[in-house]
């Protein structure tokens, strides 16, 4: 245990052993507690603030609603509740015994509308690096096809940048794709992404609360070293029915909740597709009589249930697939060539409520991530050449885990808990067949499964010191089990914040994250062929540390934050050069292991109120990548090392009818190799007397050249309508206003020129949405 752990560790217990002393010495105390809902839905509101104003203390509600609060007996209260969105709620009344206040709010709609912004002030809070969003404000921003899609908000925020044009992936930080940690309703998703990126799986229509966090992560959040995002989908409506909808040019999405038992027990389905593969279909059997297509779709679920005041129980299932197909046969040939993947998870989460001071919630998770090819090649008149070829790619992880929150007191929260899982791995199994009637081949390339199991426990304290400064000081150890080798890791995590005045603050944050899982890619872009590979006993977990310092002002009207971050990474992974990924049996033997580093500030600027608000953000950063055996030890550009990132984000409510946004992205060109060397070599057949000639490339340095600039405006208008039935919204847009011709790849043709592809003009759109 090295002194930064001890460190905290000391921080960690030597407040709550304080707490204990002076709650012996001092006078009989007493507890308020209870839950948060929506008065019209009864779905529990996280994050509420609760703010004590007679004695300037106060607490958030947990991811489930709940609050509570200890104070003297006697003691005069006067509490206000608060939650974006809702009407505030004030009780005032004298502390006199134990008291659980259930409090219902109600929805304020044109203050969901303005607001960008809710939970604690960012000035208040300890947390560094947080980014929050209504999804009402998503739903007024400018995507692809109009296809409402959280992760591309959260790429307009600084520090958060997308990879290539029009993908879902974000690199966070400094730090590539599989380091950022997604959750849905507590369980990892391996894969993002619908359409190669263009769409992420997450249908906003079910999401109840996000969150990402880049950096100053609290304890209870482990996995991955560059950020995390905690998605919470809706519960269902406990009150009555209701049906949300969406129709798009390339998607269609439809929402249904209500009651199975009134006030008891609730249901929310949510399904989506795309019918790109219905006019694909048509026109190939138009052209050739074959079939080709692709298609994606995602179903979520949840089932909830209120045993008591004191106990709930939900069942999540989210499922979701891509496939691309193309089939054809003839009098000739019989083709077919498929390839797909897709995300299984499960969640079974019982919450309870031990005592007005303790909540807890367990829950069994379950996450399965597959990729699959079959390539059938027969020819009827010849068979030399036939062959069938299958890929297959599987994740499986499976776990429980429990989570502890005791408050207790308004200056202390405790948070504790574990985590024991096992995950599965089966890189690659593959068999290839000769179909020739005398000779056949049956060749097949499995790895045997590996397994590896982990046992975490964290303790984290959220701490009011004094007025000034407030702190969340945590730790986290880790035992990782695999091939007969274990690692026991600590991650000591630390927050502070320093009050300066009550609109200005300033923090500091440090975080140790360690991962055990890596993605082996060769491709320019992220791609489901990638490889996803574990912490091995020769193949150490990455290691990152990570600091932060901020300083944050909040006026009613708008905020501004500035945060600067410096974070190192040990034990990335790549390919060697030349190295095949089409050959895993010895994946370890093809790896080079080496570190990364990236530093950068970030400003924020955000207009909270008004009919026109919106945010301009600036990231200034450097990412880089050291091998000793990859560009001949040199340091180099990461490949979306971007030295300049803009965003403009502008939303205007016209009237209670219409509405429209826009925003505007400016980012410095991401790096990459070009050849800078070609010569000839010449070859004999000695079976034809002849010579074959061929073009070798040498690559002397990596990353050596950047893609130009990008820019782009995208904008929308909603024109909303209320109906006996419901209310309908159409949405129309376009997609980079100007049409610039923004580099996807570069590379060169035969006459040795380079050309660059680009794959998104200007994209107008239209969409309608519904709900009653």
């Amino acid at each position: 245990m090295n002194k930064t752990t001890f460190i905290i560790i000391l921080l960690l217990f030597t407040p709550i052993f304080n707490s204990f002393g002076q709650n012996i010495l001092s006078k009989k105390k007493h507890t308020i507690s209870g839950y948060i809902e929506n008065s019209g839905s009864k779905e529990k509101l996280i994050g509420t603030n609760i703010y004590d104003t007679t004695n300037f203390s106060g607490t958030i509600s947990n991811n489930y609603g709940f609050y509570s609060l200890t104070y003297n007996e006697n003691k005069k209260l006067f509490l206000k509740y608060s939650f974006i969105g809702f009407q505030p709620v004030i009780h005032s009344f004298v502390l006199t015994s134990d008291t659980v206040i259930n409090i219902l709010l109600k929805p304020n709609l044109q203050l969901e509308e303005i607001t960008v912004y809710g939970e604690k002030s960012m000035v208040e809070s300890a947390q560094t690096g947080l980014i929050k969003m209504p999804i009402k404000k998503v739903e007024q921003l400018p995507v692809i096809l109009g296809e409402k899609d959280l992760l591309k908000t959260f790429q307009l925020f600084p520090g958060v940048q997308q990879g290539l044009e029009g993908t879902c992936g974000i690199n966070v930080r400094g730090g590539s794709p599989d380091q950022n940690l997604f959750l849905i309703d507590d369980v990892p998703v391996y894969n993002i992404n619908h359409l190669f990126g263009v769409f992420s799986v997450i249908n906003s229509d079910a999401i109840k609360d996000a969150k990402l966090i880049k950096g100053g992560f609290p304890a209870r959040y482990y996995g991955r070293i560059s950020s995390v995002l905690d998605i919470h989908l809706k519960e269902g409506n406990l009150k009555h029915f209701q049906a949300k909808g969406s129709i798009g040019l390339l998607s269609s999405s439809l929402t249904l909740e209500g009651p199975i038992k009134k006030d008891t027990s609730s249901f929310i389905v949510s399904a989506r597709r795309s019918y790109f593969d219905i006019f694909t279909a048509s026109l190939a059997k138009l052209s050739n009589g074959g079939l080709s297509g692709y298609y994606f779709q995602d179903l979520n679920a949840k089932y909830n249930y209120k045993f008591s005041d004191k106990s709930n129980l939900y069942l999540s299932i989210y499922t979701g697939a891509d496939k691309y197909y193309v089939k054809n046969n003839d009098e000739n040939t019989k083709i077919k060539n498929t390839f797909g993947w897709g995300n299984l998870i499960s969640s079974l989460r019982w919450n309870y409520k031990l005592s007005n001071k303790i909540f807890s919630n367990t829950a069994l998770i379950f996450s399965r991530y597959k990729f699959f090819t079959v390539n059938i090649n027969e020819d009827k008149t010849n068979s030399d050449g036939n062959f069938n070829h299958t890929y297959d790619n599987k994740i499986f992880d499976i776990g429980i885990k429990s989570d502890i929150d005791y408050y207790l007191n308004p200056s202390n929260k405790i948070k504790f808990g574990f985590k024991l899982s096992e995950s599965i791995f089966k890189p690659q199994e593959k068999l290839c067949k000769g179909l020739d009637d005398l000779f056949m081949i049956d060749t097949s390339y499995n790895i045997s499964n590996i397994n590896n199991y982990s046992l975490s426990f964290y303790a984290e304290n959220n701490i009011k010191i004094n007025n000034k400064i407030t702190s969340n000081i945590g730790i986290r150890n880790t035992l990782f089990f695999v091939k007969k080798k274990l690692f026991n890791l600590f991650e000591p995590r630390l927050s502070l914040r320093y009050l300066i005045t009550n609109k200005l603050s300033v923090k500091f944050a440090y975080s140790r994250m360690n991962q055990f899982i890596h993605l082996l890619s060769l491709s320019k872009i992220s791609l489901p062929t990638d490889l996803w590979m574990p912490t091995t006993d020769s193949i150490k977990p990455i290691v990152s540390d990570q600091y932060v310092v901020g300083a944050y002002y909040a006026h009613k009207n708008y905020e501004f934050s500035v945060e600067a971050y410096y974070k190192t990474m040990n034990n990335l992974i790549e390919y060697k050069e030349g190295a095949s990924y089409f050959d895993v049996s010895d994946w370890e033997s093809n790896i080079e292991m080496g570190s990364g580093l990236a530093y950068g500030i970030e400003f924020l600027f955000k207009k909270n109120i008004g009919n026109t608000s919106g945010w301009l953000s600036y990231t200034l950063s450097k990412s880089t990548r050291t091998f000793k055996n990859l560009n001949r030890g040199v340091t180099f550009p990461y490949k979306y090392d971007r030295r300049h990132y803009i965003n403009i984000v502008l939303t205007h409510k016209i009237n209670d009818k219409i509405n429209f946004g826009f925003t505007w992205i400016y980012t410095t060109g991401s790096a990459f190799t070009l050849e800078t060397c070609k010569y000839i070599t010449y070859a004999a057949n000695y079976m034809s007397n002849a010579q074959y000639r061929s073009i070798r490339v040498k690559n002397y340095e990596k990353n050596n050249f950047r893609m130009p600039a990008y820019q782009r405006l995208d904008f929308n208008i909603n024109f909303m309508k209320k109906k006996k039935w419901g209310e309908r919204t159409w949405s129309v847009g376009i997609i980079n206003a100007y049409n610039h011709q923004n580099a996807f790849d570069i590379e060169y043709e035969e006459d040795e020129k380079l050309f660059q592809y680009s794959i998104l003009p200007i994209m107008p759109f239209i969409r309608y949405n519904f709900k009653f």
